[in-house]
Formats: C-alpha cells, sequence, structure tokens
C-alpha cells in the first residue's frame, strides 16, 4: 500500500494468485489498499481459467484434458 500510495496509484493490477499464504494476503492487501482510496484489481489468463477447474487431482489426470484446453484457447 504504501508503494502504490508513493507511486500516485489508484488501482494496483496482479495476476490471479490460486492458493497459498498469497492468497490468504489478498484479502487483507485489498482492505489496506481501500483504506487508502486504492482498488485492487486481479487478472486471471483466459488459459489459467479454462484450466484450473480440471487442475484437481495430480498431473497424469489434467493431462487427458491439456489438449481440449489448449483447443479452446486457440479458437
Amino acid at each position: 500500500a504504501d508503494w502504490a500510495r508513493t507511486h500516485g496509484l489508484d488501482t494496483v493490477t496482479l495476476h490471479h494468485v490460486p492458493t497459498g499464504p498469497a492468497y490468504n494476503a489478498l484479502g487483507d492487501l485489498r482492505r489496506t489498499l481501500s483504506d487508502y482510496g486504492i482498488g485492487l484489481c486481479v487478472q486471471v489468463r483466459p488459459i489459467d481459467a479454462l484450466a484450473w477447474p480440471h487442475a484437481t487431482a495430480g498431473y497424469f489426470r489434467f493431462k487427458d484434458v491439456l489438449s481440449e484446453v489448449l483447443a479452446q484457447v486457440r479458437g
């Protein structure tokens, strides 16, 4: 938040963080930025939005749908 304020930002944009400590910290970051009138925008790449729901049981199950996901991204 201090960095964003120092640089006069009104929005901070970052890549989607699906799990883990960084994901857990996003709520605090969003609240802190909001206190300073700074928005937080989380971006999700199209391939991640398509692939993430299939990444539930390890690589070998995921690889079975990978070609389908890539075909959807390529259009």
